[in-house]
């Protein structure tokens, strides 16, 4: 079935498609870019919403010309097998990122890198097939391919082929920040794929071992100041966990090491209160627990990661891991704990996130826990 003798349903169909793809465009650059991620806290979910039903919708009225076709073998294979593999990957991916308790680990692990390698193809094909499409009306003295004119215009066309480059602009930058990332990690680059640094100051702090401190007060029998030597002192727990990060990216079988809340409250005499707050190096973030959340048996200070010292930007020379929730509870370069009777608000909620940011039951190494 040729394209200029499809039915005026199909035709609007592919207009349908095209018209998507500048709504996935930009709701997906506000999701991902940490400045407008952080803006848009309060409707990020709205926006997720939108961005997950828009992909949906783009693959199906992608997909309905084909299957219509498919009969009579008269459509461009190249042009098909592309954009329905480009957009199956697109799509795949980003139902593995939304909806994460759903499917195991290991699927999900590459999922967020993976999504934004298909929306670059995706905005790349968009903007080629379309220039290739403004060439040939060119070439007939036919302001546009007869299967667009009910609904949309030339510029309109312009429009999205800008719209693709622009998302492979973008995307592009973006997957170039995260390799260069992990190529300056000071380590193997494979022991620490998957990972996105995150920091809410800039610089990040940099704190030698041999100088680094950690405070416990407040509600507590006897206030202390720990070395980094003082705590590797104190009997270790280890843990391998699945790091999730709220966004949707996922690293499996993290190996941390590390003392437990429960012992570093004995070493200061034990808490009198019910609340702990932890408080970055960075001047800025904090985030709390509850006492029974702190002492879960889980929750750890980590000094090494994956058999290795922890690195700078994964908050050494001591970050709080919480692995029954989402990555930001985790609080990096921990220098302070103070035990309250009050919780404190923590810095993402503080913008809307959740207080008690436990993991999807599929998803949470203790289970569905809401306390």
């Amino acid at each position: 079935m040729q394209r200029h003798r499809w039915p005026i349903l199909l035709r609007r169909a592919h207009t349908a498609a095209i018209a998507l793809l500048p709504l996935l465009l930009v709701t997906g650059l506000l999701i991902y870019l940490p400045a407008t991620h952080t803006a848009l806290i309060p409707v990020l979910r709205a926006i997720v919403w939108i961005h997950a039903v828009a992909g949906i919708a783009f693959f199906l009225l992608l997909f309905a010309p084909v299957v219509a076709a498919l009969p009579q073998r008269r459509f461009a294979w190249p042009d098909w097998l592309i954009s329905l593999g480009v957009g199956a990957g697109c799509s795949v991916t980003g139902i593995l990122i939304w909806r994460i308790g759903w499917f195991p680990v290991a699927w999900r692990a590459n999922a967020f890198l993976l999504h934004g390698a298909t929306a670059i193809a995706l905005g790349i094909w968009a903007a080629v097939h379309t220039a290739r499409h403004l060439a040939r009306a060119r070439a007939r003295r036919d302001p546009l391919p007869v299967e667009l004119r009910d609904g949309i215009r030339r510029r309109d066309f312009l429009r999205v082929a800008g719209g693709g480059a622009v998302l492979g602009l973008f995307a592009s930058i973006s997957l170039d920040t995260i390799v260069r990332v992990l190529a300056n990690a000071g380590g193997d680059i494979a022991s620490t794929s998957g990972w996105q640094i995150y920091s809410v100051t800039s610089p990040m702090p940099r704190i030698a071992p041999a100088a680094y401190r950690l405070r416990v007060d407040g509600l507590v029998s006897a206030p202390r100041t720990f070395t980094l030597a003082d705590l590797q002192a104190l009997p270790s727990t280890t843990g391998v966990y699945t790091w999730q990060c709220v966004t949707g990216w996922v690293v499996p079988g993290v190996m941390w090491e590390g003392v437990d809340l429960d012992t570093l409250l004995s070493a200061c005499g034990g808490a009198r209160g019910d609340y702990l707050t932890f408080h970055s190096a960075d001047g800025v973030y904090v985030d709390s627990l509850s006492l029974p959340q702190a002492t879960d048996g889980l929750t750890l200070l980590g000094y090494t990661m994956n058999n290795a010292p922890l690195a700078e930007e994964h908050g050494g020379p001591l970050r709080l891991v919480v692995p029954a929730m989402y990555g930001y509870k985790s609080v990096k370069w921990v220098n302070r704990i103070t035990v309250a009777k009050q919780q404190v608000v923590g810095y993402w909620e503080q913008r809307g996130y959740p207080v008690n940011a436990y993991l999807p039951a599929g998803a949470n190494p203790r289970g569905n826990l809401s306390t």
